[in-house]
């Protein structure tokens, strides 16, 4: 299962023309965007901005969530995950 989902993240990723933007949408966009997305790039500084604030959410989302999958730091012995995990155990 978990290499079939590499596969299909790879050919999505790697095959040209999937990822990459139309010839339509080129012309439109700015330096920094042309070839990577569809329709048209950010214009103004308001635009600008938005990108970056949109950005720094999505990196500290991301690292949030890598740090609390990796180490998610339930040490309460009355944590709901205690009971589940009991239960699993039991000869039920």
């Amino acid at each position: 299962m978990r290499k079939r989902f590499f596969l299909l993240l790879a050919s999505i990723l790697f095959i040209p023309g999937i990822a990459v933007a139309c010839e339509v949408c080129n012309p439109g966009q700015a330096e920094f965007f042309r070839e990577l997305t569809h329709g048209l790039s950010p214009r103004g500084i308001i635009d600008w901005i938005l990108v970056a604030v949109t950005a720094v959410i999505v990196v500290i989302t991301f690292i949030y969530s890598l740090k609390f999958l990796l180490r998610p730091g339930e040490k309460n012995h009355d944590h709901i995950k205690r009971t589940i995990l009991a239960f699993e155990n039991s000869d039920h």
